[in-house]
C-alpha cells in the first residue's frame, strides 16, 4: 500500500495470542529501513513508543509481550501506527483489551494515519464507544481495505 511505502516512521504493535500476527510485517520493516517503534507498557495506565533496530532485542515484557530489551522512548511524530484490536466498526471504532493504553497514547501523540490489522470476523456493526476512544483511519482485514 503507498501509505506504508511512504511511511518513514512507523509504530507498530508486537502480535501475542490471536491478534493479527505482525512479526513479519516488523522484520520487513526493519529490512527495508523504517524507523520503527513499537509500544513498551511501563504500568497499567502508560504505553511508551520505543524504538526497535534489531528484531534479536525482543524480550518477554510485560503481559508476557515481546518488548525491546535496547532502544529509547521517543515522542516524535508517527506517520503510521498498526494498531491492534479484539473488535472493529465500519466507522473506525476499536475494542481492545480494555486497558486504554492505545487511546491514551494516540491522544497524546502526533499520530498521522493509524491503521488497524484486523481479521473479517472481527468487524462488527456496534461496539461500546466512550468519548476518550479515539478511532483509526483505516482498517485492513484478509478481504477488504476499509477507509474511515
Amino acid at each position: 500500500m503507498h501509505e506504508f511505502q511512504q511511511a518513514k516512521i512507523v509504530f507498530v504493535y508486537i502480535s501475542w495470542s490471536t491478534e493479527v500476527a505482525t512479526h513479519q510485517i516488523i522484520k520487513r520493516l526493519l529490512s527495508i529501513g523504517k524507523k520503527v517503534l513499537v509500544p513498551k507498557i511501563i504500568d497499567k495506565e502508560t504505553m511508551v513508543a520505543q524504538s526497535l533496530e534489531d528484531w534479536e532485542d525482543l524480550k518477554p515484557g510485560t503481559l508476557g509481550i515481546l518488548t525491546p530489551s535496547k532502544g529509547h522512548i521517543t515522542d516524535e511524530t508517527v506517520d503510521l501506527a498498526i494498531t491492534p484490536g479484539l473488535g472493529f466498526t465500519e466507522r473506525g471504532h476499536r475494542i481492545g483489551f480494555g486497558a486504554g493504553y492505545y487511546d491514551r497514547w494516540f491522544s497524546a501523540h502526533d499520530v498521522h494515519l493509524k491503521v488497524a490489522l484486523a481479521f473479517e470476523n472481527q468487524i462488527v456493526d456496534e461496539l461500546p464507544v466512550e468519548e476518550t476512544d479515539i478511532p483509526v483511519d483505516m482498517i485492513l482485514t484478509e478481504k477488504r481495505t476499509i477507509k474511515i
